[in-house]
């Protein structure tokens, strides 16, 4: 519910270069005019930008010729794999006027690399007593505007603006890092209101920058959201909001030919592995009453992957359910091995859930005397509980605990009389990246968004791994390590604090690939009194 003590909606101004704009930023505005708290007061059009644009172009297309020819292939080459490409020209004249927002188009005056805006300017701005003015064009600018809207004028930032995203790829190992700031006079001085990171995709420079700018759109509705619901106390009291602004902190130049031989190398090389080799996933699991116990392997044959194992012991019997992808169909079903674990040996794997679409991380709790599993459903937009009705066999829906989302790895954990739903979720950007938390009185009532949610924003521990568990009495959420590659490793994180009103937790260790060789990745990781369990993936040649 929103704040039922504001007076008015929120008045809000947004800068921008042009009246084309790319898609994520169309998205901006028709958010913010849809939404029944915020006003969409004025649009400030950069009357200088298109001749500026075309100046540093003429003065750097020579030295950055490879750089642009690798930026227009990597479009044209990706941007049709995308649902929804961030970076689409769009034409918002006739739309604003739809709206009935009022354009002003304004000539900064140019002092140096900064821009400076005229008083009858500043006087126009003034009258419409903005709340927030989102900056998405301008360049730099100082003097009074600054100060011209009641919370000041928000800015997201990349590391490395203009080249967002490169350097990260170049080096690969950069985190792709997004902030919401609010402008100060000086840069060290802005105010950092959101931070978040987000997984580095190593093929296409599209990819990073379509999933960062629509990042940037969702940051900065929630922002709005939380300053009207919660308060400007809310925002000051961020954790990052009196935390240094780093400056400069990225290499900002476009890359020059020598620069980019490397990088193309490196794209082609990664190319052609891609073509020869897959990554296949595998299931392994070690006795734990067994002082000196190894890891035994469970392979899957080369036509499919195992992946995402859960286990259960029933009856003085332990069960591994896991993710039992077939290549050939696209998609995976849910399927479960048992295992003697006096003689380190499985059954065969045995198909229990099969759906139309893709069934993945079969994950497992006891309530009420019953078993009940909840595979990721994500391709069907829901959250679907199954009952087991004839175990380990036969398994019934129960119910769709919700429905028209996308949400991956759903993880629950009975604590402190409630109900406590994890899961990854996501719309236009990635699923590795945002931790969403929900509370409930039951496994089957309604379930309650966090008003801190999403609780995490960072690939490097977003993504649930497995069951949370209890360990000399602190919660322990297992989480994957996303920041370079999907699944490279599990992290497992102290929760300091869940209740309704906010939550913490923190990295006190990782389980890296290295247990075993070769290994490129883990990234689940579960265990009972019998049996640790845990699955990897290694690089296989397609053709054998």
């Amino acid at each position: 519910m929103l704040n039922a003590n504001r007076q008015h909606r929120l008045k809000i101004g947004i800068m921008l270069d042009s009246l084309v704009v790319s898609s994520w930023i169309e998205k901006i505005i028709y958010d913010i005019v849809h939404t029944e708290f915020l006003e969409l007061s004025i649009v400030l059009i950069n009357g200088n930008e298109r001749v500026e644009k075309q100046n540093v172009f003429q003065q750097s297309v020579k030295k950055t010729s490879l750089y642009s020819k690798y930026l227009k292939w990597d479009y044209n080459y990706y941007s049709k794999y995308v649902r929804h490409n961030a970076l689409k020209p769009v034409h918002m004249e006739s739309l604003l006027s739809e709206y009935g927002c009022r354009i002003l188009t304004i000539y900064p005056n140019k002092q140096g690399v900064q821009n400076e805006f005229s008083d009858s300017d500043l006087d126009v701005i003034r009258g419409g007593q903005l709340d927030v003015i989102i900056k998405l064009g301008f360049g730099t600018f100082h003097g009074e505007i600054i100060n011209i809207a009641r919370y000041g004028i928000w800015s997201y930032c990349f590391n490395g603006q203009g080249v967002e995203a490169f350097w990260e790829m170049a080096s690969r190992k950069i985190p792709l890092e997004t902030r919401l700031q609010i402008l100060a006079s000086k840069p060290e001085n802005h105010k950092v209101i959101y931070r978040t990171i987000s997984p580095l995709n190593v093929e296409s420079l599209f990819f990073n920058r379509n999933l960062l700018y629509w990042k940037v759109k969702d940051i900065v509705l929630r922002r709005l959201f939380d300053l009207y619901k919660k308060g400007w106390s809310y925002i000051t009291n961020l954790d990052t909001y009196n935390q240094p602004s780093l400056v400069n902190e990225r290499p900002d130049k476009y890359p020059t030919n020598f620069q980019m031989i490397p990088f193309i190398s490196r794209l082609a090389m990664h190319k052609l592995k891609s073509r020869l080799f897959m990554e296949h996933w595998f299931i392994a699991f070690k006795n734990r009453k067994e002082e000196r116990s190894r890891f035994h392997i469970i392979k899957a044959p080369l036509s499919r992957f195992y992946a995402d194992p859960f286990v259960i012991e029933r009856n003085e019997r332990n069960f591994i359910f896991f993710e039992d992808y077939i290549y050939s169909e696209g998609k995976g079903n849910i399927a479960f091995v048992e295992v003697d674990i006096e003689s380190n040996s499985v059954s065969q794997p045995t198909t229990v859930l099969e759906k139309p679409y893709h069934l993945s991380y079969p994950f497992l709790i006891k309530d009420g005397g019953e078993i009940y599993m909840i595979p990721e459903t994500s391709s069907n937009q829901t959250i679907e509980l199954y009952k087991a009705t004839n175990f380990p066999y036969e398994w019934e829906i129960e119910k769709v605990l919700m429905e028209n989302v996308n949400a991956v790895d759903t993880t629950i954990i009975q604590h402190e009389g409630k109900y406590w739903l994890f899961t990854n979720v996501f719309t236009d950007g990635s699923s590795l990246d945002e931790l969403y938390l929900f509370h409930s009185d039951s496994l089957f009532g309604q379930w309650v968004s966090h008003p801190m949610n999403p609780i995490v924003s960072d690939a490097k521990s977003a993504r649930p791994a497995g069951n949370i568990f209890v360990h000399d009495g602190k919660l322990i959420r297992p989480s994957q390590n996303c920041l370079f590659s999907y699944g490279y490793s599990v992290n497992l994180n102290e929760i300091e604090i869940l209740n309704e009103d906010s939550y913490r937790e923190k990295k006190i260790k990782e389980i890296t690939p290295s247990i075993f060789k070769r290994n490129k990745g883990t990234h689940t990781y579960v265990f009972n009194e019998d049996l640790e369990v845990l699955d990897g993936r290694k690089q296989v040649l397609k053709f054998k």
